[in-house]
């Protein structure tokens, strides 16, 4: 080994030496104290992926968590979508994240300057189980005594009767099965945010981001809209002592599943405001 490759190999290992420890330094400051939040999450919020038990050689385990956004009150759509427009997240919240808001309807310039604006970074608010999911399960079960009504003042109509039938399914899956965990707020101070939602079992402090779009409604007005880009951790890596409660949810190589996915995922959410596993209970 030449003088130059030697110094070039130690130096290499230098850096992964670093880059390592300023990562376990990260870990255990996050860590740290006592945790942010802590979250019982069952398989509704945190999804296996769909290959689990084919890779058989990848012994690793991330589960991915499965937020949803709240329908607006005028949405009569029969399903919520994380890329629909938030409707908490207003002009004034837009203005306090920093996007050119202001007149941003009046003209096609100010339209296009909010248009093409990056996605600015914040910290959002995540509730399990509280008011928003609540806030749509009345929705569902509005929306399928309205579609049942319908069916039964025209009996006989075998396509009213199919879409009470689906909406009474749609319904179902919003008891049992649909997520219920929301992003319901923003904004750029955690521990604001941590004030006005102390309760930390059921509200997670994320960092994520948000974009600003002009679109024009039905009534071909121009309103601002906010969206949720993404949040930030939204894998969360099984250790492997709690590997062994998701075995009896594998794929086999013919695609099948033994049983259904039933367990609940204790997570603690740190100083860093990044997830790890501090419990795992698989259902019988």
């Amino acid at each position: 080994m030449t003088w130059k490759n030697r110094h070039t190999w130690i130096a290499g290992l230098g850096i992964i030496i670093l880059t390592n420890a300023l990562a376990l330094a990260g870990l255990a400051y996050n860590r740290s104290g006592e945790p942010d939040a802590r979250v019982m999450l069952s398989e509704r919020e945190l999804k296996l992926p769909y290959y689990w038990g084919r890779k058989r050689e990848n012994s690793g385990l991330a589960l991915t968590l499965n937020w949803r956004m709240n329908s607006a009150s005028d949405n009569k759509s029969y399903y919520s979508s994380r890329y629909s427009p938030a409707p908490w997240l207003n002009q004034a919240k837009l203005a306090l994240l920093g996007f050119p808001v202001e007149e941003a309807t009046g003209h096609a310039e100010n339209r296009r300057r909010l248009n093409h604006s990056l996605p600015r970074e914040a910290f959002l608010v995540l509730e399990f189980n509280g008011p928003a999911y609540q806030a749509e399960l009345t929705r569902q079960q509005m929306l399928s005594k309205q579609q049942q009504a319908l069916a039964d003042r025209n009996p006989g109509n075998q396509k009213l009767a199919k879409a009470a039938k689906d909406s009474q399914e749609r319904l179902q899956h919003e008891q049992y099965k649909a997520s219920r965990l929301f992003v319901i707020d923003v904004g750029l101070d955690a521990q604001v945010l941590r004030q006005h939602y102390p309760d930390s079992a059921r509200y997670i402090v994320q960092r994520g981001s948000i974009r600003a779009r002009v679109n024009k409604q039905d009534d071909q007005q121009w309103v601002v809209q906010g969206f949720v880009s993404e949040i930030a951790i939204t894998r969360v890596n099984i250790p492997l002592q709690y590997r062994s409660a998701f075995e009896p949810f594998m794929i086999d190589d013919a695609g099948k599943q033994a049983r259904d996915p039933n367990y609940q995922v204790t997570l603690a959410y740190g100083q860093r405001l990044e997830p790890w596993v501090v419990r795992v209970e698989s259902g019988k």
